[in-house]
């Protein structure tokens, strides 16, 4: 049954799994070819608390048993590994330096980029994928200004409550491409992905 239970509590994974994970990878590979993009994720989702509707469906679309998962203080729960663990087959690793994704809620502690794996030169991909939780992701004027592929000349990004020394350690990590560390933030149900190509400037995004 696609479902788990804990502290007497039916956490059900997607209502219809095939249909729901096409939609949610459909979602995440506009959000990537097209970097601050906002797309939604409609999906039938009963996500575990303190966990939006977005980064369950990603998990849910992205994990599986051969993932290794670092978790921040906001999503450390027994609720959410339990969740992963029984949806995703999953591994909840307290190791930063193994993680391959890395899911974050608490924006008052940010880890440094530096914590978790950008990859080689000749193996780029073996990196970590960050997934971060915000309370709002809007395309408004007078946001970060993304360039690089997939935008055609630019693009504004607002994401409240992120660190402007969060920013400036992705800015710098810049120059180790192709190595780097691919970011995704979900609202609720919305996604938008910075992939490491995606340069950017201007305001942070507060």
């Amino acid at each position: 049954m696609n479902q788990v239970t804990t502290q007497n509590k039916v956490l059900s994974g997607f209502e219809s799994p095939v249909f729901d994970s096409q939609a949610t990878f459909r979602a995440l590979l506009r959000a990537n070819s097209y970097p601050g993009q906002i797309e939604k994720i409609s999906v039938g989702l009963n996500p575990p608390e303190g966990m939006d509707t977005a980064a369950a469906a990603i998990c849910l679309t992205l994990l599986d048993f051969e993932v290794n998962v670092w978790l921040d203080s906001g999503f450390d729960s027994e609720e959410i590994s339990s969740y992963l663990g029984f949806h995703c087959g999953c591994t909840v690793t307290p190791v930063a330096e193994k993680a391959d994704f890395v899911l974050i809620s608490d924006l008052e502690n940010l880890p440094e980029l530096s914590m978790f794996k950008i990859g080689t030169s000749e193996l780029p991909d073996r990196s970590a994928t960050m997934i971060i939780q915000v309370p709002e992701i809007s395309g408004d004027a007078g946001g970060m200004e993304l360039t690089g592929p997939g935008i055609e000349t630019t693009k504004s990004l607002k994401i409240p409550g992120i660190p402007e020394a969060f920013w400036q350690e992705r800015r710098d990590m810049a120059e180790m491409f192709p190595q780097g560390i691919d970011l995704i933030f979900t609202a609720n149900d919305k996604v938008c992905a910075l992939p490491r190509s995606t340069m950017f400037g201007g305001q942070p995004c507060m």
